[in-house]
């Protein structure tokens, strides 16, 4: 993510390829262009990891995508 970013919510994500709703993320992107979205992808293993990457490769000013290889729980995401 560039310096223009001031701000980095961090995004849990765990099996949540048919859950995840790729406007709302890209509305908030567009409305605050300070703001950076890092996503964390639990170990899902239900394709998780392809939706998160093609929305951050849309958005690779202000997104990030790290995966972790199994699912250790959001408090460690």
């Amino acid at each position: 993510m560039p310096e223009a970013v001031r701000a980095v919510l961090v995004v849990p994500c765990y099996n949540e390829a048919k859950r995840f709703q790729q406007q709302p993320f890209a509305e908030a992107l567009r409305a605050n262009p300070g703001l950076g979205l890092l996503f964390v992808n639990d170990g899902s293993r239900d394709g998780t990891d392809s939706v998160l990457q093609n929305f951050v490769n849309q958005h690779t000013e202000q997104t990030a995508l790290y995966s972790l290889p199994e699912n250790q729980g959001k408090a460690e995401a």
